[in-house]
């Protein structure tokens, strides 16, 4: 098993799924922009570990080692092992549970995990789901702040982390132009509201609902 942070994560079943001498994390690191380590137990490296190996294995297109790689990381740093409704990794990220697909089952287009005891940090790979319109987290344990690259899912239309335990700053959502409905109610946030208020004024959003009460 690997330490990860101060949580323990039962990775026993990687060393089975991947051979580390046939593994080139070079391609994915172009991929993702992620500095990664065939040597580090880190979730966004185990992360890379899988999918490198089944690039090879599935004949993975670019944009599906990406996602894969983004939902694998979002799986591992949120304790999906301790979740109520965990996921069959092996299997594609369009059967697992709380996940929405595009009709052709390409695309990762919803993400409903409310309620499922998600612990840890919301990763910054999250932003790599660059197709996602509707993100529903609340009601978790989640710790640490809201990762900036959230603001690149342009096509983001609902967004729900209320109920966690996030902190720092409300962050600015500018590039989130098709947000609609924005939910970080009963959290630890703090700073300025003006602040987001003028990012979604400036990109001419199309918010209509707004919740921040409780931080």
């Amino acid at each position: 098993s690997c330490a990860s942070g101060n949580k323990e994560f039962d990775y026993d079943w990687v060393s089975q799924k991947v051979a580390l001498e046939r593994i080139d994390l070079f391609e994915l690191m172009e991929l993702t922009d992620f500095p990664l380590s065939a040597t580090s137990c880190s979730p966004v490296n185990i992360a890379a570990l899988i999918v490198c190996d089944e690039v090879d294995r599935l004949h993975l297109e670019d944009n599906e080692a990406i996602q894969r790689f983004s939902i694998m990381t979002l799986y591992l740093s949120m304790g999906g092992n301790a979740w109520k409704q965990q996921w069959t990794i092996e299997f594609d990220e369009c059967t697992f549970q709380g996940i929405t697909c595009s009709r052709d089952n390409q695309d990762v287009i919803g993400l409903v995990l409310k309620n499922n005891n998600l612990q840890g940090s919301i990763p910054d790979a999250i932003g790599k789901l660059s197709k996602l319109t509707s993100m529903d987290l609340s009601g978790n344990k989640l710790e640490g702040s809201i990762p900036k690259s959230l603001k690149t899912l342009s096509m983001l239309r609902y967004l729900n982390l209320e109920g966690n335990k996030l902190t720092g700053a409300i962050p600015a959502m500018g590039g989130l132009n098709n947000l609609v409905q924005l939910d970080l109610s009963r959290n630890m946030l703090q700073g300025r509201v003006n602040y987001m208020l003028n990012s979604f004024s400036e990109t001419k959003s199309r918010i209509t609902f707004i919740s921040l009460q409780n931080n």
